[in-house]
C-alpha cells in the first residue's frame, strides 16, 4: 500500500475508451484522488525533451489502476461538463502510460492533449 499524505491529493476524472467499429468512445468518468504533479526530474526532462511540460504524473495503489488503460482521457483538477458526451471532447489529457511497480505503488502519467483533440 502506498502511503501518501491525504492533503497533497488531487482529483483526477478518468474516461474509460472503448473501440466500436474503429470509432473511440468514452465511458462515463470515474473520480480518484491521487498525488499528481508535473515531472521535473532530469531525466523526465531528458526522456521528453521540451514537451515535458505537457506531462504529469500520479502516484497510486497498483489496485486502483486495474481498469485504467493507455488513451483513457482524464481531466486533471477539474470536473467534466457533461460526464455523459462519449467524446469526453472537454478532456486536457490522457493516459499515456500505466506501470504498476513493485511494492504496491503504481505510476501513471498523462499527456496533454494538442488542440485538435
Amino acid at each position: 500500500m502506498v502511503a501518501t499524505a491525504e492533503k497533497f491529493k488531487r482529483p483526477i476524472w478518468i474516461a474509460p475508451r472503448t473501440v466500436t467499429n474503429g470509432v473511440p468512445e468514452y465511458g462515463t468518468p470515474v473520480l480518484y484522488n491521487w498525488n499528481w504533479g508535473a515531472l521535473y526530474s532530469s531525466v523526465d526532462i531528458l526522456a521528453f525533451g521540451p514537451s515535458y511540460v505537457d506531462y504529469r504524473q500520479a502516484i497510486t495503489n497498483n489496485d486502483e489502476v486495474d481498469n485504467i488503460i493507455r488513451l483513457d482521457k482524464v481531466w486533471l483538477d477539474v470536473t467534466p461538463s457533461d460526464p455523459t458526451d462519449t467524446m469526453a471532447a472537454d478532456a486536457d489529457f490522457y493516459v499515456f502510460s500505466v506501470d504498476p511497480g513493485a511494492g504496491g505503488v503504481a505510476k501513471v502519467r498523462f499527456k496533454r492533449l494538442s488542440p485538435d483533440g
